[in-house]
């Protein structure tokens, strides 16, 4: 069985993060990858932003953040979740 596998955006893996593409349609629904990648190094808010994606077969077709008040116990969300076009309808999502 090809488990999916969440992975923290890092040094190694950015690259892979922002080959990831919607349909032009939904590209106004979330903000950009790259978009979430400035917040979670700028913290424009006073929210941490993690982001991770999505990987299955050795290849990267999502993208999430969770977004969370830092010492908090009730202020935690998934936000910028996105599936790649090529692998949308898969049951993936």
């Amino acid at each position: 069985m090809n488990l999916i596998r969440i992975e923290p955006i890092d040094k190694n893996n950015w690259e892979e993060a922002l080959s990831i593409s919607l349909l032009k349609s939904q590209e106004k629904l979330v903000p950009s990858v790259i978009e979430s990648l400035a917040w979670a190094y700028i913290k424009p808010w006073d929210e941490a932003f993690d982001p991770y994606i999505l990987c299955k077969d050795d290849k990267t077709f999502g993208f999430f953040y969770l977004s969370y008040t830092p010492n908090s116990t009730n202020n935690y969300w998934i936000g910028g979740f996105q599936i790649d076009k090529e692998y949308q309808g898969m049951g993936l999502g």
